[in-house]
C-alpha cells in the first residue's frame, strides 16, 4: 500500500472552503452541506494517496486539477514530500 503524502492547505484554500460552506449554509439544506463535506474529504483522502492520477495543468510547477463538481475544482501543487492545496 502506498502511504499518503501530507496535505497542506494554503490560506486561500482555507478561505475558499469557509466561503463555500457559508454559501451552502445560507442557500441549501443541511444534508446538501454535509454531502459536500463528505465528498470533499473523501476526495482529499483519495488524492493524497494517489495524486498522480490527477490532470496536470501546469507541468513545470506540477500543478494538478480535480473537478469536484460543476462549480468546484481543486488545484494542487505536488512535491516529493507533500501536496499543497492551492
Amino acid at each position: 500500500m502506498i502511504s499518503a503524502k501530507p496535505l497542506i492547505w494554503s490560506p486561500e484554500a482555507d478561505q475558499d472552503l469557509a466561503n463555500t460552506l457559508h454559501y451552502l449554509e445560507q442557500h441549501w439544506s443541511y444534508p446538501v452541506n454535509q454531502d459536500f463535506i463528505i465528498q470533499l474529504f473523501n476526495t482529499l483522502d483519495w488524492i493524497t494517496s494517489d495524486p498522480d492520477t490527477l490532470l496536470t495543468i501546469n507541468q513545470p510547477k506540477n500543478i494538478r486539477k480535480f473537478v469536484l463538481s460543476v462549480h468546484q475544482s481543486l488545484y494542487f501543487e505536488i512535491s516529493d514530500t507533500h501536496i499543497y492545496l492551492l
